[in-house]
């Protein structure tokens, strides 16, 4: 085998100790070590050296091994993995060390329906022909699927070159040919397999037993068993962590030296946080059997009390702690939250009654079960309710309400008279309680009773700002914490850091989201993370291809991400208007909107009433818990905009109304292009965010509106440095344009056609361009005085590209076409005359005639001044003001060019308008002048700076 090959193949598998059997393997390590060192065997331990477990003695064992609660079968990810990463291990060592075996060791079971796995265990000592056969053919193709999954994984990124792309194609072709040629009949009769068939508490507790057990040996000195299992478990975790692999080893002698050690030695050798780590494993297991516990007691006194018929006291002895069951959680549960229980508790015991805020599955459920997990024992008494439609039935249809407080009058109570008797029992209990309001929606008026309480804490979750009650506003998880969330439930599958970065600020660090997709992917044939990325992107979570069934950890029944996310996210209970505003705010940037921008939206006239009316409508929805507001910014989550939109495109005329919206987008837009450049780039992320959210396939009922932001949105950019080439949109938009547009709207088209030549122009294309321009007048002329100005810049392009291209008999004929254009309409007082005169000079300048280029210039800026201010777009006058300095560099006024240069800095910073493309021409001339000037350090600076802007 090319032992090139590995460079390319070799990954990482060096374990990091934060995955979820990583406490499993180091008692399973440690039990070995304890057992060599006991029966005097030399063999060397490594800890997390090529899988989970290398040892070296006679031969050379590996050992990859597992803690889960589910059963394996031969398509598991995680045995899937292993057996490639065996197979790896096994063509790096085995000429090496012939003697080479391969363990998979867990704690649990193989799957009912996995026949050929579980043959080949009850087997092992002795496979026949036939089975094997079977054996061989299976792992060859998980080795080969695998293979492809990791050429495929290595492929995606966009930076590779080329040569690179095909030497690892290559690579991976050679290496799969091999495997076919030589097959892997000895690799096979290298692995064993182990199932304890245990569940992993039961798994762990039974491998402590053992170790306490064989540390009773009198090679131990009869230290203190728990003493050494802590020293012996940071030793591992120590060793664990060593960057050179041969400092990771675990031998006799590292153990003789530890138990020469006395007692108070030992204590300092303890690792407290890895300590603490794993008791708080065994704390989780000891609360679910009490929980366990806690239901069946319940349960009992249930029955007693429909039994005797007896009333229940509410004093301080006769309630149970747990006055309702309260939701577990375990430490491996809780990414990321542990600072936000800390400020909860503080809160909370400070201001008595506290709001957990934020949308639908930030974490707001698990941040409460992980405050009452870790302070229950500071409380006497304790109630957890989730709310259902309302805060009344959510108590009085409550069992356990049912069972400590009988109703009265045979069970014909008003529920509003039981609501309160409840309460009033509530309010004799003694001590320090605390009660869990989960998912509060909109009945203030009862829960202000819920917080009169004496003796109770009340602390509530909801995707409601609450008025009269502290507010905790739940925030996304760190990039690290979302992470391991996705990894605990999607653990295998190949994605990069980036890959996660892009998918974590896609969906805005949604915990729900993130282990909906994990799980999804876990399930999924052969989904990874960055193909699920592109399901976002196209807007296609509801695809059949993402119909994966995973379990609902909560309901405990199979789901789907889609569904959840429409239930999640729904807003039908809202009104028809809240919710086509609700629509608005999710075609909006999802990096958020300005209060002040959409005050501006409508335009000058309604700016008055929409400054009190914005408000008032963002401040109310904010308040139900649908977008958020900071001063001037407006957000709505990313994934609640997603799900908006797709119930929006299940409307009989999807996005229809937003159609007005629309069309006051597009006039400011044009406003902006037209006087006021820096509007337009104010209003050009609103345009591209609806080109987004809006797909091809829903845009019927708004088709010509977003052909025009669409054309309005791309006009910006002519003045901006954008990386890419714009004139592929440009040709996108004119095909999409002719396929729709009939004969009563071609005006836009004649536009549009315009507008992609002159972007053809640009990229010196002016023969294709010319009869784009061509096009464009054709249609332009049949509306006369309604689109004179549109034909006057599109005659103006015509002839410049004539001009460049030095067809000057064409220029002047263009020229004169549009001058008698202008003599019909008496137009001498407008933008277009102001260009067409800077076109003039242009024209001189590509001739060498610079004086007369001069005056032509000087006739534009003068133009330019007498357009009345709100008509004129002084991002030409800059671009007049440098056109005259370069000129008047070429013919040697340097000084006069350099006033000019100042006087077009100054306007253009006037306009507010950065990353523009005049900016650089301005640079540009300024060079030209200190070169002729003789400045040449200045011109170095100069050369710098548009450098930096270019790049």
């Amino acid at each position: 085998m090319d032992k090139e090959i590995f460079k390319i193949i070799n990954v990482d598998r060096d374990a990091i100790a934060v995955n979820r059997g990583f406490y499993y393997q180091y008692l399973c390590l440690l039990k070995k070590w304890i057992n060599n060192f006991i029966a005097d065997n030399c063999t060397e331990l490594y800890s997390e050296v090529g899988d989970d477990i290398k040892e070296v003695g006679d031969g050379l064992v590996f050992t990859q091994l597992k803690c889960y609660s589910s059963s394996f079968n031969l398509k598991s990810p995680e045995v899937k993995k292993a057996i490639f990463n065996f197979f790896v291990l096994y063509l790096n060592e085995k000429e090496l060390m012939p003697e080479i075996r391969f363990v998979f060791e867990t704690n649990s079971s193989i799957a009912p329906k996995e026949k050929l796995l579980k043959i080949w265990v009850e087997n092992q000592q002795y496979v026949d022909e036939e089975l094997f056969t079977l054996i061989i053919d299976k792992i060859s193709e998980i080795i080969l699927s695998e293979l492809k999954r990791l050429r495929d994984g290595k492929l995606q990124s966009p930076k590779m070159s080329v040569e690179k792309r095909e030497t690892i194609k290559r690579a991976f072709e050679k290496f799969g040919n091999e495997i076919k040629k030589n097959g892997v009949g000895d690799f096979v009769n290298r692995i064993s397999w182990q199932f304890g068939n245990q569940s992993p508490e039961s798994a762990i507790l039974s491998t402590v037993h053992e170790i306490k057990f064989l540390l009773k040996d009198k090679k131990f000195s009869n230290k203190s068993e728990d003493l050494l299992i802590d020293v012996l478990l940071s030793e591992i975790y120590r060793c664990s962590q060593e960057k050179d692999q041969s400092s990771r080893k675990l031998d006799n002698v590292k153990l003789s030296a530890i138990l020469s050690k006395n007692d108070q030695e030992l204590e300092s050798h303890i690792n407290k946080k890895l300590i603490d780590l794993l008791g708080g494993k065994f704390i989780a297991m000891q609360h679910a059997i009490e929980e366990l516990q806690k239901s069946q007691t319940l349960l009992t006194r249930q029955i007693e009390s429909i039994q005797n018929n007896v009333d229940v006291k509410t004093s301080k002895g006769a309630l149970p702690k747990y006055i309702t069951p309260v939701p577990p959680i375990y430490p491996d549960q809780i990414f990321g939250r542990e600072n936000d229980v800390g400020l909860v508790k503080s809160m909370i015991s400070k201001q008595k009654h506290l709001s957990i805020s934020g949308v639908g599955g930030m974490g707001k459920t698990t941040l409460a079960k992980a405050y009452v997990n870790q302070e229950a024992e500071n409380y006497d008494h304790i109630i957890w309710v989730n709310v259902q439609s309302n805060l009344i039935s959510s108590f009085v249809n409550n069992n356990s309400f049912e069972l400590h407080f009988p109703a009265g009058q045979n069970g014909k109570e008003l529920a509003i008279n039981r609501f309160d008797r409840i309460l009033s029992h509530l309010n004799d209990a003694k001590g320090k309680n605390l009660i869990v309001i989960n998912d509060f929606n909109d009945d203030l008026k009862h829960l202000s009773k819920i917080k009169s309480l004496t003796n109770w804490e009340v602390l509530v979750t909801s995707r409601m700002l609450l008025t009269g009650i502290s507010s905790l506003k739940i925030a996304g998880l760190g990039f690290e914490a979302a992470k391991h969330l996705y990894r605990k439930y999607e653990p295998s599958r190949i994605a990069t850091d980036e890959t996660f970065l892009v998918f974590f600020e896609r969906i805005g660090y949604n915990t729900l989201i993130i282990e909906l997709v994990a799980k999804t992917i876990n399930n999924s044939f052969e989904l990874d993370l960055l193909g699920f990325i592109d399901y976002i992107n196209s807007q296609a979570l509801d695809d059949y291809d993402l119909q994966i069934d995973i379990e609902d950890d909560v309901q405990e029944q199979t789901s789907r991400l889609f569904a959840v996310l429409q239930q999640t996210f729904s807003i039908a209970n809202l009104s028809d208007v809240d919710q086509s505003h609700l629509v608005f705010f999710a075609i909006l940037p999802s990096e958020g909107a300005k209060i002040s921008e959409l005050i501006e939206w409508y335009g000058k006239d309604h700016e008055k009433q929409n400054k009190v009316q914005f408000p008032n409508l963002i401040n109310k929805l904010q308040k139900i818990g649908w977008i958020d507001r900071d001063g001037d910014d407006v957000f709505m989550h990313k994934m609640l905009q997603e799900t908006i939109i797709y119930e929006a495109r299940k409307e009989l005329s999807p996005f229809m109304g937003q159609c007005l919206q629309m069309v006051w987008l597009s006039r400011r837009l044009n406003e902006g292009i037209s006087n006021d450049p820096a509007k337009a780039m104010r209003f050009l992320k609103y345009g591209e965010s609806i080109l987004e959210a809006i797909k091809e396939p829903y845009r019927t009922s708004v088709y010509q509106p977003l052909l025009i932001i669409e054309n309005e949105v791309l006009n910006v950019y002519n003045w901006l440095i954008v990386k890419q080439d714009m004139t592929a949109r440009w040709k996108d938009l004119m095909k999409r344009a002719e396929g729709y547009l009939g004969p009563d709207y071609d005006d836009l088209l004649g536009t549009i056609y315009n507008n992609y030549a002159l972007s053809l122009s640009v990229n010196h294309q002016n023969e294709e361009a010319i009869s784009f321009y061509k096009k464009g007048i054709v249609i332009l002329r049949k509306y006369g005085e309604k689109t004179v100005a549109n034909l006057l810049y599109a005659l103006n392009n015509l002839a410049r590209a004539y001009s460049e291209m030095e067809q000057f008999e064409h220029f002047k004929t263009t020229f004169e076409q549009a001058m008698e254009i202008r003599e019909r309409y008496k137009l001498f007082n407008d933008q277009t005359f102001a260009i067409q005169c800077n076109l003039m000079g242009v024209a001189n300048q590509n001739v060498g005639n610079f004086t007369a280029a001069i005056d032509f210039f000087k006739m534009a800026i003068k133009a330019q001044y007498q357009i009345p201010v709100d008509k004129r777009n002084d991002l030409n006058l800059v671009i007049f003001f440098n056109n005259l300095a370069y000129n008047l560099m070429l013919i040697g006024e340097n000084d006069m060019a350099m006033g000019f240069v100042n006087k077009s800095l100054a306007e253009l910073e006037k306009l507010e308008l950065s990353n523009n493309i005049i900016f650089p021409e301005i640079i540009r001339t300024l060079i030209l002048i200190l070169e002729q000037l003789g400045e040449h350090d200045k011109v170095t600076q100069m050369k710098d700076t548009l450098k930096d802007i270019l790049t």
